[in-house]
């Protein structure tokens, strides 16, 4: 939807973006992102670098390294069982100032510059990086500036790629969006992401510089085809297929994975038996897939 609104704006401000073609109710085509790289895919292997790093003297096997749920509730346990709380199923009941701790406590642990250093390293001059800092700021910028018009949520390292030929963030898989994240069980109140690796990226002005003028300028534009974007937004307050309301679980099932309005009969159906059902329609179709293959090797 705002391709057409960016389409008549200065090509600087652009969202990246790729087809998704609905094929039924649980299947589709999405278009490969070509050249473009998790930043979680940086974290990794600042993580296994730093792990050789730790063995290279020693005459054994480099250690599995941890995964981020793994690292945060290696840190955030025994923290918790210090102010007495034992059960960790309830996250609410976590006082705010343990989990702040915890967060510093990772931060200082991991560089804050992986994404600037991999821009460094993917340029072949300084005028090249500049070029290409300069248009992550403004994609950044851009997708900030729409996922927070959107309320665009789910943002973590997996959903955020970037293209190290041209430095263009992009974001990928909007299935929680319209606020759903402020609905879940942990919410999420940030309008977008801009964590010490992302703004270290944008350069010495940080988001003081390229990256503010540009969310003034997206803002513009934005305002300038509101109308266009009031018209297509529109179709998602009477589209009855989808409810984007934040109630319960079947709310969140129904706008994960597509179902009725609220208020019929399969509001009973919970995420966990709409993920079985996509489970088990997903190994039925591999099954017949392979059919062909089992009966000629028989």
């Amino acid at each position: 939807m705002f391709v057409s609104v960016f389409s008549h704006s200065s090509p600087l401000f652009c969202a990246r973006h790729y087809s998704v073609i609905p094929l039924g109710p649980w299947s589709g085509l999405i278009q490969w992102v070509d050249g473009a790289v998790p930043i979680f895919a940086l974290f990794k292997r600042w993580q296994q670098r730093e792990a050789l790093a730790a063995v290279l003297d020693a005459n054994q096997p480099p250690p599995q390294p941890m995964k981020p749920s793994e690292l945060y509730y290696s840190k955030v346990t025994p923290a918790l069982k210090e102010k007495g709380i034992t059960d960790l199923s309830n996250r609410r009941d976590w006082p705010l100032s343990v989990m702040r701790q915890v967060l510093e406590e990772l931060m200082k642990e991991t560089p804050g510059d992986l994404l600037a250093k991999e821009l460094w390293c993917s340029s072949t001059s300084a005028a090249e990086w500049w070029q290409m800092t300069q248009s992550y700021a403004r994609s950044t910028a851009v997708m900030s500036m729409i996922g927070y018009i959107i309320g665009l949520g789910d943002r973590h390292l997996d959903n955020m790629l970037v293209d190290f030929t041209t430095g263009e963030v992009v974001h990928i898989d909007y299935n929680v969006c319209f606020e759903k994240g402020k609905g879940l069980r942990v919410p999420e109140k940030v309008p977008f992401r801009m964590t010490p690796n992302l703004e270290t990226a944008l350069g010495v002005t940080g988001v003081e510089g390229v990256f503010r003028l540009s969310c003034e300028e997206v803002l513009k534009i934005l305002k300038q085809g509101r109308e266009t974007l009031l018209t297509l937004l529109e179709a998602f307050v009477y589209d009855p297929l989808v409810d984007w309301t934040t109630a319960n679980d079947t709310a969140f099932a129904r706008a994960f994975y597509g179902g009725g309005a609220p208020g019929v009969a399969d509001n009973k159906v919970n995420k966990k038996e709409m993920e079985r059902d996509v489970t088990q329609s997903l190994f039925s179709s591999r099954v017949a897939e392979m059919k062909v293959t089992w009966t000629n090797n028989r």
